[in-house]
């Protein structure tokens, strides 16, 4: 119990702020994340992290956008880079 009280303590208001807004699209557009999820192979718990920046994962992220119908970068606030290929 500790230990999540803390991870939620260091949450940024930017991270907690997104959180809210991308719930709150889901909600408005009949979105679950465990659809995403599911889309994706992933555990729903694996989509909150992201959207709760306590995780990184592009792929995540742009199946989240694009469930939404939005721009990466307006919903992320960052451009999508993908990783160079070795």
């Amino acid at each position: 119990m500790y230990t999540l009280l803390m991870s939620v303590k260091t949450l940024t208001t930017d991270s907690k702020k997104i959180y809210r807004q991308i719930r709150t699209l889901c909600f408005l557009h009949d979105i679950a994340l465990a659809s995403i999820a599911r889309k994706l192979n992933v555990s729903t718990a694996a989509v909150t992290r992201v959207i709760k920046g306590q995780s990184q994962s592009h792929r995540i992220k742009m199946a989240i956008a694009e469930a939404l119908n939005m721009d990466f970068k307006k919903l992320w606030g960052h451009e999508y880079r993908p990783r160079k290929e070795a």
